[in-house]
């Protein structure tokens, strides 16, 4: 009964924002098997991520054990929010690639998808292995599964916006990667340093709130610039 209530509680907050993303979104327009595809292409990135750490580990990247506050945020950075967001990104390119043309707004749903794909197998992960495990839940359904799916959204927006604005679209490409990146790594960095162990659990809810509240607009508005672009055809 226990490994029931584990899994419902990994997966019942990346469920309600799957949910979310695809009636706010124009999810109704793309094919089932694509956003299937895109949220398993998300969560089997976890088993690279950790190979791929492992490689970084041993041709000196980075270092384990004892470190110093910038040795972490620079583990933290290379092994979490670059190596995740590249590999996410990855799958979101496929997927464009080969299932859906990034000219209509639901672009943004498979982005989310593919984040919450990720999140969902890292929150049973750590779920499963923890502890407590309900403090665990609670936590990560309230920052980790609401990060992803708001670093998948931007980069699905920017990538989109991208696309249409052919005269800056060589600017706006590039941040398609690099802001989920560095919007990943921002939020690390206020759950890993010290001089913001007394303010992070108030920063890291409002920072995600925050995140929330600019993937939601984010979705209306790619949905209303799609909107009038399918009217004028």
């Amino acid at each position: 009964m226990i490994l029931i209530y584990k899994l419902l509680l990994a997966l019942l907050p990346v469920l309600l924002m799957l949910y979310y993303v695809y009636h706010k979104g124009e999810g109704n327009q793309i094919l089932s098997k694509v956003l299937v595809a895109s949220f398993i292409g998300g969560f089997m990135l976890m088993l690279p991520t950790h190979l791929i750490s492992i490689i970084l580990y041993e041709v000196g990247l980075y270092t384990k054990g004892d470190q110093t506050v910038s040795e972490t945020l620079w583990r933290m950075f290379i092994t979490g929010a670059m190596l995740e967001e590249l590999l996410k990104f990855g799958v979101f390119i496929v997927t464009l690639k080969f299932a859906y043309k990034p000219r209509g707004g639901g672009v943004v749903v498979i982005a989310a998808f593919v984040g919450l794909g990720f999140a969902s197998d890292e929150n049973l992960l750590y779920i499963m292995t923890s502890d407590n495990w309900v403090a665990t839940g609670i936590a990560r359904a309230l920052l980790s599964v609401t990060d992803h799916f708001s670093y998948g959204v931007v980069m699905g927006a920017l990538y989109f916006y991208a696309y249409h604005c052919h005269k800056a679209g060589f600017i706006v490409y590039p941040l398609a990667l690099i802001l989920p990146i560095s919007l990943h790594w921002l939020g690390n960095a206020i759950l890993i340093t010290p001089a913001l162990d007394e303010w992070d659990i108030v920063l890291a809810p409002v920072w995600s709130i925050t995140l929330f509240v600019l993937a939601c607009r984010l979705i209306k508005k790619t949905c209303e610039i799609s909107g009038q672009m399918n009217a004028l055809v």
